[in-house]
Protein backbone atom coordinates (compact mmCIF):
# COMPACT_ATOMS: atom_id res chain seq x y z
CA UNK A 1 0.00 0.00 0.00
CA UNK A 2 1.22 4.01 -0.40
CA UNK A 3 0.19 6.85 0.61
CA UNK A 4 0.51 8.07 -2.57
CA UNK A 5 -1.14 7.72 -5.80
CA UNK A 6 1.26 5.28 -8.14
CA UNK A 7 -0.25 6.78 -11.83
CA UNK A 8 -0.52 10.63 -13.45
CA UNK A 9 -3.73 11.69 -11.89
CA UNK A 10 -3.31 15.93 -12.50
CA UNK A 11 -6.22 17.23 -14.63
CA UNK A 12 -5.07 17.05 -18.47
CA UNK A 13 -5.84 20.34 -20.31
CA UNK A 14 -5.79 20.65 -24.11
CA UNK A 15 -2.42 21.73 -24.59
CA UNK A 16 -1.04 18.35 -23.35
CA UNK A 17 -3.77 16.46 -25.25
CA UNK A 18 -3.82 12.31 -25.16
CA UNK A 19 -2.22 10.81 -28.38
CA UNK A 20 -4.08 8.27 -30.32
CA UNK A 21 -2.24 5.38 -31.19
CA UNK A 22 -3.05 1.66 -32.69
CA UNK A 23 -0.43 0.08 -30.92
CA UNK A 24 0.92 -0.45 -27.69
CA UNK A 25 4.13 1.69 -27.59
CA UNK A 26 5.09 1.92 -23.85
CA UNK A 27 7.21 4.80 -23.77
CA UNK A 28 4.01 6.91 -24.58
CA UNK A 29 2.33 8.22 -21.76
CA UNK A 30 -0.93 9.22 -22.96
CA UNK A 31 -3.49 7.31 -23.92
CA UNK A 32 -5.63 8.48 -26.92
CA UNK A 33 -9.13 9.28 -26.26
CA UNK A 34 -10.38 6.84 -29.05
CA UNK A 35 -8.42 4.36 -27.62
CA UNK A 36 -9.48 1.10 -25.23
CA UNK A 37 -6.15 -0.64 -23.32
CA UNK A 38 -5.51 -2.83 -20.86
CA UNK A 39 -2.91 -1.15 -19.46
CA UNK A 40 -3.34 1.46 -17.11
CA UNK A 41 -1.94 4.95 -17.42
CA UNK A 42 -4.00 6.97 -14.95
CA UNK A 43 -5.81 7.22 -11.88
CA UNK A 44 -9.29 6.04 -12.36
CA UNK A 45 -11.31 9.46 -12.54
CA UNK A 46 -8.89 11.19 -14.04
CA UNK A 47 -9.67 14.81 -15.62
CA UNK A 48 -9.49 15.52 -19.71
CA UNK A 49 -10.06 18.43 -21.31
CA UNK A 50 -10.47 19.32 -24.47
CA UNK A 51 -9.56 22.53 -26.43
CA UNK A 52 -13.53 23.24 -27.13
CA UNK A 53 -14.80 22.40 -23.66
CA UNK A 54 -15.78 18.86 -23.51
CA UNK A 55 -14.45 16.95 -20.54
CA UNK A 56 -13.31 13.46 -20.42
CA UNK A 57 -12.55 10.98 -16.93
CA UNK A 58 -10.86 8.04 -17.19
CA UNK A 59 -12.60 4.77 -16.23
CA UNK A 60 -12.49 1.32 -16.25
CA UNK A 61 -14.74 -1.41 -17.85
CA UNK A 62 -16.61 -3.46 -15.61
CA UNK A 63 -18.44 -5.82 -18.59
CA UNK A 64 -17.63 -5.85 -22.23
CA UNK A 65 -19.92 -3.49 -24.31
CA UNK A 66 -20.00 -2.56 -28.24
CA UNK A 67 -22.55 0.33 -28.27
CA UNK A 68 -20.58 3.85 -27.59
CA UNK A 69 -24.42 5.71 -28.27
CA UNK A 70 -25.66 4.35 -24.59
CA UNK A 71 -24.45 5.74 -20.94
CA UNK A 72 -22.30 3.53 -19.02
CA UNK A 73 -23.13 2.88 -15.43
CA UNK A 74 -21.50 2.90 -11.73
CA UNK A 75 -22.07 -0.47 -10.75
CA UNK A 76 -19.62 -0.25 -7.73
CA UNK A 77 -22.25 -0.70 -4.36
CA UNK A 78 -20.83 0.65 -1.25
CA UNK A 79 -17.92 -1.51 0.10
CA UNK A 80 -19.27 -1.21 3.18
CA UNK A 81 -22.58 -1.25 2.67
CA UNK A 82 -25.10 -2.29 5.61
CA UNK A 83 -25.82 -6.01 5.37
CA UNK A 84 -28.99 -7.59 5.32
CA UNK A 85 -30.80 -8.15 8.33
CA UNK A 86 -28.73 -5.65 10.38
CA UNK A 87 -28.96 -2.10 11.26
CA UNK A 88 -25.57 -1.12 11.74
CA UNK A 89 -22.64 -0.25 9.21
CA UNK A 90 -20.62 -2.67 8.35
CA UNK A 91 -17.29 -0.42 8.96
CA UNK A 92 -16.33 1.10 12.23
CA UNK A 93 -13.22 3.34 12.87
CA UNK A 94 -11.05 2.20 15.68
CA UNK A 95 -9.25 5.36 17.11
CA UNK A 96 -7.25 7.80 15.03
CA UNK A 97 -6.27 11.43 16.33
CA UNK A 98 -7.02 14.16 14.94
CA UNK A 99 -4.16 15.69 12.32
CA UNK A 100 -3.54 11.65 11.18
CA UNK A 101 -3.80 11.41 7.19
CA UNK A 102 -4.70 7.40 8.21
CA UNK A 103 -7.37 5.35 9.39
CA UNK A 104 -7.53 2.21 10.61
CA UNK A 105 -11.57 0.16 10.15
CA UNK A 106 -12.64 -2.42 11.60
CA UNK A 107 -15.80 -4.89 10.62
CA UNK A 108 -16.68 -8.28 10.11
CA UNK A 109 -14.77 -10.43 8.48
CA UNK A 110 -16.51 -11.68 4.70
CA UNK A 111 -18.78 -8.33 5.22
CA UNK A 112 -17.19 -5.69 3.23
CA UNK A 113 -17.59 -5.64 -1.05
CA UNK A 114 -15.33 -4.58 -3.45
CA UNK A 115 -14.65 -2.53 -6.09
CA UNK A 116 -16.14 -5.28 -8.93
CA UNK A 117 -19.44 -6.05 -6.08
CA UNK A 118 -22.57 -5.09 -7.74
CA UNK A 119 -24.85 -5.80 -5.10
CA UNK A 120 -24.61 -7.45 -1.12
CA UNK A 121 -24.20 -11.45 -2.85
CA UNK A 122 -21.08 -10.80 -5.02
CA UNK A 123 -19.78 -9.23 -1.65
CA UNK A 124 -16.12 -11.55 -0.76
CA UNK A 125 -14.58 -9.54 1.62
CA UNK A 126 -11.73 -9.64 -0.06
CA UNK A 127 -10.01 -6.47 -1.37
CA UNK A 128 -6.59 -6.07 -3.40
CA UNK A 129 -3.82 -3.46 -1.70
CA UNK A 130 -4.56 -0.28 -2.89
CA UNK A 131 -7.35 -1.81 -5.16
CA UNK A 132 -9.85 1.61 -3.50
CA UNK A 133 -7.58 4.39 -4.32
CA UNK A 134 -9.62 6.84 -5.85
CA UNK A 135 -12.38 6.17 -3.81
CA UNK A 136 -14.32 7.51 -1.16
CA UNK A 137 -14.92 7.73 2.84
CA UNK A 138 -17.35 9.54 4.85
CA UNK A 139 -16.51 9.57 8.82
CA UNK A 140 -18.82 10.30 11.41
CA UNK A 141 -17.87 10.47 14.79
CA UNK A 142 -19.56 11.79 18.27
CA UNK A 143 -16.80 13.57 20.46
CA UNK A 144 -17.29 14.05 24.13
CA UNK A 145 -20.18 16.46 23.92
CA UNK A 146 -22.24 14.89 21.88
CA UNK A 147 -21.47 16.80 19.02
CA UNK A 148 -21.60 15.00 15.37
CA UNK A 149 -18.78 15.73 13.36
CA UNK A 150 -18.95 14.76 9.61
CA UNK A 151 -15.84 14.25 7.14
CA UNK A 152 -15.48 12.63 3.88
CA UNK A 153 -12.10 12.06 1.99
CA UNK A 154 -10.59 10.69 -1.19
CA UNK A 155 -8.70 7.57 -0.40
CA UNK A 156 -5.17 7.92 -1.60
CA UNK A 157 -4.20 3.56 -0.60
CA UNK A 158 -5.10 1.07 1.63
CA UNK A 159 -4.14 -2.62 3.02
CA UNK A 160 -4.70 -5.61 1.83
CA UNK A 161 -8.15 -7.78 3.09
CA UNK A 162 -7.99 -10.91 2.92
CA UNK A 163 -10.35 -14.20 3.74
CA UNK A 164 -10.97 -13.87 7.56
CA UNK A 165 -9.66 -10.26 8.32
CA UNK A 166 -11.47 -7.86 10.32
CA UNK A 167 -9.45 -4.49 9.65
CA UNK A 168 -8.10 -2.34 6.89
CA UNK A 169 -6.19 0.64 6.83
CA UNK A 170 -7.08 3.28 4.54
CA UNK A 171 -4.71 6.52 3.61
CA UNK A 172 -6.71 9.46 3.18
CA UNK A 173 -5.64 12.80 1.28
CA UNK A 174 -5.80 14.94 4.12
CA UNK A 175 -5.30 15.12 8.02
CA UNK A 176 -9.05 14.10 9.87
CA UNK A 177 -10.04 17.00 11.59
CA UNK A 178 -11.92 14.99 14.68
CA UNK A 179 -10.49 12.24 16.16
CA UNK A 180 -12.28 8.61 15.72
CA UNK A 181 -12.89 6.15 18.24
CA UNK A 182 -13.85 2.38 18.01
CA UNK A 183 -17.06 1.77 19.06
CA UNK A 184 -18.45 5.10 18.33
CA UNK A 185 -17.77 6.27 15.23
CA UNK A 186 -18.42 4.50 12.17
CA UNK A 187 -17.24 4.90 8.43
CA UNK A 188 -19.07 4.10 4.83
CA UNK A 189 -16.38 3.52 1.92
CA UNK A 190 -17.22 3.62 -1.77
CA UNK A 191 -14.85 2.80 -4.39
CA UNK A 192 -13.83 4.75 -7.07
CA UNK A 193 -16.72 5.24 -9.19
CA UNK A 194 -14.83 4.86 -12.12
CA UNK A 195 -13.57 1.53 -11.39
CA UNK A 196 -16.43 -0.76 -12.80
CA UNK A 197 -18.14 1.12 -15.62
CA UNK A 198 -20.35 -1.24 -17.81
CA UNK A 199 -23.66 -1.26 -20.26
CA UNK A 200 -26.90 -2.27 -18.47
CA UNK A 201 -30.49 -1.58 -17.36
CA UNK A 202 -30.08 -1.60 -13.74
CA UNK A 203 -32.48 0.82 -12.49
CA UNK A 204 -30.82 1.79 -9.34
CA UNK A 205 -27.62 2.88 -11.14
CA UNK A 206 -26.44 5.98 -12.11
CA UNK A 207 -24.21 6.96 -15.53
CA UNK A 208 -21.24 8.21 -15.14
CA UNK A 209 -20.57 8.92 -18.41
CA UNK A 210 -20.42 8.23 -22.53
CA UNK A 211 -17.95 5.99 -24.01
CA UNK A 212 -15.72 6.75 -26.77
CA UNK A 213 -15.18 3.71 -28.27
CA UNK A 214 -16.21 0.24 -27.18
CA UNK A 215 -13.84 -1.86 -24.50
CA UNK A 216 -13.94 -5.20 -23.10
CA UNK A 217 -13.63 -6.18 -19.45
CA UNK A 218 -10.83 -4.73 -17.45
CA UNK A 219 -9.81 -2.13 -20.36
CA UNK A 220 -9.20 1.47 -19.73
CA UNK A 221 -11.17 3.99 -21.74
CA UNK A 222 -12.00 7.87 -21.51
CA UNK A 223 -15.72 8.67 -20.95
CA UNK A 224 -17.46 11.92 -21.97
CA UNK A 225 -18.75 13.77 -19.14
CA UNK A 226 -19.42 17.69 -20.50
CA UNK A 227 -20.12 19.14 -24.24
CA UNK A 228 -21.87 18.60 -27.31
CA UNK A 229 -22.85 14.48 -28.03
CA UNK A 230 -25.19 12.66 -30.08
CA UNK A 231 -26.57 9.90 -27.25
CA UNK A 232 -29.15 7.24 -28.59
CA UNK A 233 -32.48 8.40 -27.83
CA UNK A 234 -35.64 6.59 -27.21
CA UNK A 235 -39.02 7.54 -29.20
CA UNK A 236 -39.67 10.82 -27.22
CA UNK A 237 -40.27 13.52 -29.39
CA UNK A 238 -39.62 16.89 -28.30
CA UNK A 239 -42.33 19.45 -28.07
CA UNK A 240 -42.12 23.44 -27.83
CA UNK A 241 -39.19 24.45 -25.22
CA UNK A 242 -38.55 20.69 -24.36
CA UNK A 243 -34.95 21.03 -24.07
CA UNK A 244 -33.59 19.52 -20.56
CA UNK A 245 -32.74 15.22 -21.31
CA UNK A 246 -32.75 13.00 -19.23
CA UNK A 247 -30.93 8.93 -18.82
CA UNK A 248 -33.66 6.15 -18.56
CA UNK A 249 -32.68 3.00 -17.57
CA UNK A 250 -31.09 1.66 -20.38
CA UNK A 251 -28.30 5.10 -20.75
CA UNK A 252 -30.96 6.34 -23.24
CA UNK A 253 -31.91 10.04 -23.03
CA UNK A 254 -35.21 10.52 -23.25
CA UNK A 255 -37.41 14.21 -22.36
CA UNK A 256 -38.04 15.02 -19.11
CA UNK A 257 -41.79 15.52 -17.90
CA UNK A 258 -42.53 17.40 -15.32
CA UNK A 259 -45.82 15.94 -14.99
CA UNK A 260 -44.15 12.41 -14.62
CA UNK A 261 -41.83 10.38 -12.49
CA UNK A 262 -39.08 11.53 -15.00
CA UNK A 263 -38.77 14.81 -13.18
CA UNK A 264 -36.52 12.70 -10.93
CA UNK A 265 -34.42 10.78 -13.41
CA UNK A 266 -30.96 11.58 -13.72
CA UNK A 267 -29.98 14.68 -15.48
CA UNK A 268 -28.09 14.33 -19.09
CA UNK A 269 -28.06 17.68 -21.05
CA UNK A 270 -29.93 19.81 -22.46
CA UNK A 271 -30.98 19.42 -26.16
CA UNK A 272 -28.80 21.35 -28.93
CA UNK A 273 -30.75 21.23 -32.16
CA UNK A 274 -33.90 22.85 -33.59
CA UNK A 275 -36.97 20.20 -33.26
CA UNK A 276 -39.60 22.77 -34.69
CA UNK A 277 -41.76 20.77 -37.13
CA UNK A 278 -40.01 17.25 -36.44
CA UNK A 279 -42.40 13.83 -36.23
CA UNK A 280 -41.39 10.89 -34.17
CA UNK A 281 -38.04 9.45 -34.78
CA UNK A 282 -36.34 12.22 -36.87
CA UNK A 283 -34.65 14.37 -34.37
CA UNK A 284 -30.71 13.41 -34.07
CA UNK A 285 -30.49 14.39 -29.92
CA UNK A 286 -27.08 16.22 -29.82
CA UNK A 287 -27.55 17.24 -26.31
CA UNK A 288 -24.83 19.66 -24.33
CA UNK A 289 -23.53 16.93 -22.00
CA UNK A 290 -24.09 17.50 -18.23
CA UNK A 291 -22.82 14.84 -16.25
CA UNK A 292 -19.35 16.20 -14.55
CA UNK A 293 -17.91 19.14 -15.98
Amino acid sequence: MSSRFNYPFAPIGWQASPQDFAQSVADVPYMGLYTAEATQRFMLGTRKLSWDGRVFRYAKCGLTFTSTTFGLKNTTCLVSNRVAGTTTNVAAPATAVAGVMQATVTFTAGELGDSTSVDDGERTGVIAEDELRGGYVHFQTIPVGGTEYDMTRLIIGNTAVAVGDTSMILYLDAPLNYALTGGTSTSEILASPYANVRRGNNSWTSVMGMPNVPATTSQHLWLQTWGPLRISPTTDTPAAQQRQWIFDDQGAVRISETTTTTASFQHAGFLLEATSGYSAYDHAPFIMLQISP
